[in-house]
């Protein structure tokens, strides 16, 4: 759950009425693959962002827009990953150098563009960044994270951020099994950012989704780059 701090309630997002069950993939008029292809117009891209095992396919730095409970397909459709939550096994592990991070705990190789998971925080405005609420809390030892959610598709909007704090994460570790707020950096990372849509029709707030971004091995640290990767 994201808690919401002066940010506009969000819109509904495009629905696509006309694909029943699983036919999104082979429906050329499906809303909301024309709109995934609006978005990847520049990059060739006139369908889905994951393929039929779910998988990411090689167009980073495109916005992801899942179908969704609105839509008139149901949740076998090619077009839900995110929202079946991650499929693979990780582990919380110390780190060499770098205190606690997460590693892939599975038999399987986890192959490039796997769903990692969510990297679950608060939306805060600019102004809030920078507000006296917020420099008590990072003076407060309780630990604060921002992530700025600079992705390429909102340029020219007004910027948010995305806040992560130790006992928000504790509670998120409860109820959701969310550990990728463990994830640790490195300039040649496994893992990579995408930015995703469900049921949002606020494009300033994205979901944050984490994807393998190479073959992943048994007891391989998860890894990103938390400057980016795509320079436009």
């Amino acid at each position: 759950m994201h808690i919401v701090l002066g940010i506009p309630d969000c819109r509904p997002q495009d629905v696509c009425y006309d694909c029943p069950g699983e036919t999104c993939a082979s429906n050329p008029e499906c809303t909301c693959k024309e709109k995934q292809a609006l978005y990847g117009i520049g990059a060739g891209l006139n369908k889905f962002l994951y393929n039929e095992d779910g998988l990411l396919q090689d167009f980073e730095g495109i916005p992801i827009f899942e179908c969704h409970d609105g839509c008139l397909c149901n949740d076998t459709c090619q077009n839900w990953v995110v929202q079946h939550h991650r499929q693979c096994y990780i582990k919380i592990a110390k780190a060499e150098k770098k205190g606690w991070g997460i590693f892939s705990s599975g038999h399987e190789i986890l192959v490039k563009g796997t769903f990692i998971g969510t990297y679950s925080g608060q939306y805060i405005s600019e102004a809030e960044n920078g507000s006296a609420f917020m420099i008590a809390i990072s003076r407060s030892g309780e630990g604060s994270y921002i992530f700025d959610l600079n992705f390429y598709h909102l340029k020219g909007m007004e910027m948010l951020s995305y806040q992560c704090r130790k006992d928000w994460q504790c509670k998120t570790l409860q109820l959701r099994h969310d550990l990728t707020w463990l994830q640790n950096h490195a300039c040649n990372p496994n893992c990579h950012i995408e930015a995703c849509y469900v049921e949002e029709g606020n494009l300033t707030k994205p979901l944050v989704i984490i994807f393998a971004d190479k073959e992943i091995h048994q007891d391989e640290e998860l890894i990103i780059l938390y400057f980016g990767g795509i320079q436009v």
